[in-house]
């Protein structure tokens, strides 16, 4: 509040009152304030350093190959879901649905025809 006071005895600027306004809504941590905290839980933490060890040791070392050739990499993406990095926005009691379904046939090669324009007469 005394902040608030001093802003108004002085002139306010666009600037000073977006901090003002960020003050009010932002908390440093869970237990500061009532407003949004940004802070990552311990098990987003977690999350996070598993997908960047993965990028690291598993996709970037092959994503040139995958780039060149046009392979999708079903490897890398079932090993992503062995670690559970995909579908996190399916919830637990539905993930049997996940097991249950048969695997999609990979993709195969489909060899380059000629596109023919339609043209409309």
């Amino acid at each position: 509040m005394a902040q608030l006071i001093k802003s108004m005895a002085g002139p306010v600027t666009l600037r000073r009152s977006f901090l003002l306004i960020n003050m009010n809504f932002s908390a440093k941590s869970p237990q500061q304030s009532a407003g949004y905290c940004f802070e990552l839980t311990p098990e987003q933490l977690e999350i996070q350093q598993l997908a960047r060890q993965f990028s690291l040791s598993e996709i970037i070392p092959v994503a040139a190959h995958h780039d060149r050739t046009g392979e999708y990499p079903w490897d890398i993406i079932k090993k992503a879901h062995g670690l559970g990095l995909m579908n996190h926005h399916i919830p637990e009691e539905f993930e049997w649905i996940l097991h249950s379904l048969p695997l999609l046939p990979q993709p195969k090669s489909i060899p380059n025809r000629k596109i023919v324009k339609w043209q409309s007469t």
